[in-house]
């Protein structure tokens, strides 16, 4: 590793640990104002501005208030990004948008910031200094926060060059559970989706009959937000030339963003990147018998709609961030700058997954099924 890259690396990772670290500070010092007890809540604010993961590992909290709360208002606060998915997956609240950065169209800001005056409890899951400075107007509301400290100083003794962290990390979804206990609310062992008949219907109308012919199927899902958690495509192709000789029907998802690699799954694969909406996906993902993917959103969904999966992981730890899907198996490139919160690696690897081979993929696939099997 060449020094200069070396300092560039511990540099953006010190400056991002010590921007959550504020973050936390001040979302902890505003959980102060008033103690958070189990009680009668009429205006309820749940945000949450991440991607499709965070989202699904939210799903329990909106669904756990409004069994709690029959008769409140609960406002989900997404970034715009977000809205197809809270909108998909959680009816039971009103969904409002809100793009983090400034972003205008002409003279007209896009998704402004909303005002939480109104709230009587206020759940931070993720979101921007802006929404954290607006919480302070609202002194009157509980408030709670879905940040785990262990996980934060861990990740900043790690970049500082402290090896002795005897801090143990905590699942994304486990701080969730333990936020909600204050309130008295115990949330479900991990996030499930009820997958409803127009979304299989839905489905059924868009493939045709081949498509749907009997067979155990397999998902595969070659993409990802970040270059450095993607496999390699070419290696998604020969697993799935390997699944579809052992008799599965392979489908192949992704993004309108990621038609690109549509090139590597040819003759043999069912190609829908880009061709499902997200209610579609997640009736695909529920009749799948096995998904394999990198670390992103769909392999959150694919998990909360009871797939068995198997996930590459290599900036991000899977104690933190894995798919809680029943049947699992988290593949862990094992990088020892990892954990990595950098959308390019300044460290010139080629490739962080690129240590997980094709084998390695195919002994999980039969250690995965073994476990169905026994289960059965």
């Amino acid at each position: 590793m060449h020094r200069a890259a070396r300092i560039r690396f511990l540099g953006r990772s010190l400056a991002s640990s010590l921007v959550s670290i504020a973050g936390l500070a001040a979302c902890s010092l505003r959980s102060r104002f008033k103690r958070p007890v189990p009680g009668d809540y009429a205006r309820i604010a749940v945000v949450q501005t991440g991607h499709l993961g965070d989202l699904v590992l939210t799903l329990p909290i909106i669904s756990s208030l409004r069994k709690m709360h029959p008769e409140a208002k609960i406002t989900f606060i997404v970034g715009e990004w977000g809205r197809e998915a809270a909108e998909s997956f959680a009816p039971e609240a009103e969904v409002v948008s809100y793009y983090p950065r400034k972003y205008r169209r002409g003279n007209v800001v896009i998704a402004p910031a909303p005002s939480m005056l109104e709230y009587d409890l206020i759940i931070h899951l993720r979101g921007d200094f802006k929404l954290v400075a607006r919480y302070f107007l609202n002194i009157k509301a509980v408030f709670l926060y879905g940040l785990a400290r262990g996980n934060l100083r861990r990740s900043f003794l790690f970049h500082a060059g402290i090896s002795e962290m005897r801090v143990v990390p905590e699942h994304q979804y486990q701080t969730f559970r333990n936020m909600m206990l204050k309130i008295g609310i115990t949330l479900p062992e991990r996030p499930e989706i009820d997958i409803k008949k127009e979304w299989a219907d839905s489905l059924s109308g868009l493939l045709d009959e081949r498509w749907l012919a009997s067979g155990k199927i397999a998902v595969l899902h070659p993409g990802a937000p970040w270059d450095q958690r993607r496999w390699p495509a070419e290696r998604f192709r020969l697993a799935g030339e390997a699944l579809a000789e052992g008799g599965f029907r392979v489908f192949v998802i992704g993004a309108p963003s990621e038609s690109g690699l549509s090139e590597y799954f040819g003759e043999g694969f069912f190609n829908l990147i880009g061709k499902l909406d997200l209610r579609q996906l997640a009736a695909l993902l529920a009749s799948c018998e096995i998904y394999i993917g990198n670390d992103s959103g769909p392999a959150h969904l694919a998990a909360a709609a009871g797939a068995a999966v198997i996930v590459m992981y290599g900036p991000q730890e899977t104690e933190v961030f894995g798919a809680l899907a029943w049947h699992r198996i988290w593949l862990d490139a094992k990088r020892p700058c990892s954990p990595c919160w950098q959308r390019s690696c300044v460290l010139e690897y080629e490739g962080c997954l690129s240590s997980i081979s094709v084998a390695d993929v195919a002994h999980a696939l039969e250690m995965l099924l073994l476990r169905k099997t026994e289960c059965a």
